[in-house]
């Protein structure tokens, strides 16, 4: 049995100061559950080939939290046939993961499957976890001359 969840999200807000300043902040973030269950029956046929007959389970599980957060300083300012923008912006990213993996054997019957009934966890249960962050800086500058001519 497989199961997924995905939540994702985003919003900003705008600020306008003056004529010439805004201010804009963004925020967006996913987050990601995926887990799974794998149970081979005691009374398979398979687990009496391979030689274990209190049958075998697996139950694992991702979970990912994502979010990034921008903020942005814009001004513009036009005079004549010249157009000018110029935007400052700082951006924060922050990821995290986390992963757990269960194995175990030697289940009471067919029906009962949970991992605290096994008689024995194997070597192959797990866990990880990782978070990484950044972080940045921006800046652009935009001018347009006669709204024929850019330069970036």
């Amino acid at each position: 049995q497989v199961r997924n969840l995905r939540l994702f999200g985003s919003g900003f807000a705008e600020y306008f100061i003056n004529d010439n300043f805004k201010l804009r902040t963004q925020f967006g973030a996913i987050y990601d559950r995926r887990q799974s269950e794998n149970f081979l029956r005691p009374a398979a046929r398979l687990n009496q080939f391979i030689g274990n007959p209190g049958g075998l389970k697996t139950d694992s599980s991702i979970d990912d939290f994502d979010y990034n957060w921008r903020n942005e300083l814009t001004y513009g300012k036009s005079f004549g046939k010249h157009d000018l923008k110029v935007t400052a912006a700082t951006e924060y990213q922050n990821e995290n993961f986390y992963r757990v993996s269960l194995s175990s054997q030697g289940y009471p019957n067919n029906f009962q499957n949970t991992q605290n009934l096994a008689s024995l966890f194997t070597q192959d249960s797990f866990s990880d976890r990782n978070s990484v962050t950044r972080t940045g800086l921006l800046g652009v500058v935009n001018y347009t001359y006669d709204k024929k001519y850019d330069l970036n």
